[in-house]
C-alpha cells in the first residue's frame, strides 16, 4: 500500500514500513501543440522538458543565483 503526505512517501506491507523522501515537484502547463513540464528539485535550478505527445522535444535547465528565486518563479510562473 503506498500513501502520500505532503514531504514524504509511506511504504509499507504486512512487515515493514519504510519512508522515503519525496524532493520533487512537478507542474504542468498544456498548449496547443505541446505541453511543458516543469520539475523542482529544490536546488538554484528547474527543468523545463517539452513534450509533443510521448516524444520529448526540447529539454533545458533555468538557473537561479538563489534557492529563495528559483522556489519563488517555481511557485508563481510555472504551470498550472
Amino acid at each position: 500500500m503506498i500513501s502520500r503526505s505532503h514531504d514524504c512517501m509511506k511504504v509499507s506491507n504486512k512487515r515493514n514500513v519504510t519512508y522515503r523522501e519525496i524532493s520533487t515537484m512537478k507542474k504542468i502547463e498544456f498548449h496547443q501543440n505541446y505541453q511543458e513540464k516543469f520539475e523542482y528539485h529544490g536546488n538554484t535550478a528547474i527543468e523545463r522538458i517539452r513534450k509533443r505527445g510521448r516524444i520529448v522535444i526540447a529539454k533545458d535547465w533555468l538557473l537561479f543565483d538563489t534557492v529563495e528565486d528559483a522556489a519563488e518563479y517555481f511557485n508563481s510562473s510555472c504551470g498550472i
